[in-house]
């Protein structure tokens, strides 16, 4: 497991009040109880610590803490390729 997805499922566990480890990264959002506020709030987190912007779309998309993950690495390889003047749709 990365370090990013690590820090998805720890801060789903301090927001919704469970153990880390009854966690998965197949772990489905509803299953956790996470609502679309509750996944705004997930996602503008994890925005501030990244420094990155998740598409609103994408937020929509997102059904699994794996799906976070990888929303939020793409947020951040975007970043990167911009950064580096390498221009993505």
């Amino acid at each position: 497991m990365t370090e990013l997805e690590e820090e998805c499922i720890r801060r789903i566990a301090a927001e919704k009040m469970i153990p880390a480890k009854s966690i998965t990264l197949d772990s489905t959002l509803e299953s956790l109880a996470i609502d679309s506020l509750d996944r705004v709030t997930l996602a503008f987190d994890l925005e501030e610590k990244y420094g990155v912007e998740i598409p609103e779309a994408k937020l929509h998309q997102i059904t699994t803490v794996r799906d976070v993950a990888v929303a939020v690495e793409q947020a951040l390889t975007k970043k990167q390729m911009t950064a580096r003047g390498v221009h993505t749709a």
